[in-house]
């Protein structure tokens, strides 16, 4: 069974992302374990310490649920394979890269960037983040079936788990 990590954010590119996973995972053994990382507004410091912040960082959190629920719960049904999702409050590559050095994960599926141009997508492709991922990674910009999808893998080790999946 393959272990999936979506990362998701409250647009229509993760969307996609989520239901192409779903779709995925009804045709091959997966799992999905959907993870969505609040990131600090802009306009609030980032000190502080003690009981208000993380009071202010738990509330953070559950307005990152809210967020995310509506888009979780149309996908519910059509995928069984749905863990419950994780919500963070922090930097997101930072995040992301942290769960997927502490967990082993097979896949790694996200909404494109955007604008989707070779600039962004090689400024994306280099960033720390994208070169420590140790698993295949499918971006996906737009709803396709499940036989269209780009799978970058500059290591070919981590390509092993997948590709008798994909056949």
């Amino acid at each position: 069974m393959l272990k999936t990590l979506v990362a998701i954010e409250v647009d229509l590119a993760s969307s996609f992302a989520l239901r192409y996973a779903c779709d995925l995972g009804n045709l091959i053994p997966m799992e999905l374990y959907p993870v969505y990382v609040k990131a600090p507004p802009p306009e609030v410091p980032a000190t502080g310490t003690g009981w208000v912040r993380h009071t202010w960082e738990r509330e953070i959190v559950e307005m990152g649920k809210e967020e995310i629920q509506e888009m979780l719960a149309s996908e519910q049904e059509s995928c069984p394979r749905l863990q419950q999702p994780r919500v963070i409050y922090g930097d997101r590559d930072y995040e992301l890269a942290k769960i997927e050095s502490q967990e082993s994960f097979d896949l790694y599926v996200e909404g494109a960037p955007y604008p989707f141009n070779p600039a962004n997508i090689q400024r994306r492709l280099h960033s720390k983040f994208y070169q420590k991922l140790a698993c295949p990674l499918i971006w996906l910009r737009v709803l396709r079936k499940v036989h269209q999808a780009l799978v970058v893998c500059p290591d070919l080790a981590g390509a092993r788990a997948v590709l008798p999946a994909m056949r």
